[in-house]
């Protein structure tokens, strides 16, 4: 009972300090060229899903742009990401890196 309280406590002391438990991961924005159809966005997000530390690539077709969402602690490989565009038969453009939290 004495260990539950001193951990509730805990937790409590960090809520009240505002510490934010919070993990930021990286977002790598990029403009896809050629994408025409919906086929070509599901394509080239499944590949994208196929690369180690991806979490979530998102395609926008309305806006020829990828938004790939790494996990947590892993870093964008943009250069393997322009590569995996290029072998889908697209052309990769402008990109930003972003960061998010969690």
């Amino acid at each position: 009972m004495k260990k539950t309280i001193s951990v509730l406590t805990v937790f409590v002391l960090l809520l009240a300090t505002g510490v934010s438990m919070a993990e930021t991961r990286q977002v790598l924005v990029i403009e896809i060229r050629g994408l025409n159809c919906p086929f070509c966005a599901y394509d080239v997000g499944v590949a994208l899903m196929k690369m180690p530390g991806v979490d979530r690539a998102d395609i926008d077709l309305s806006v020829n742009r990828a938004r790939v969402i790494m996990l947590v602690g892993r870093s964008a490989d943009e250069q393997q990401i322009r590569a995996v565009i290029v072998a889908e038969g697209l052309t990769p453009g402008a990109s930003e890196l972003q960061t998010e939290e969690t």
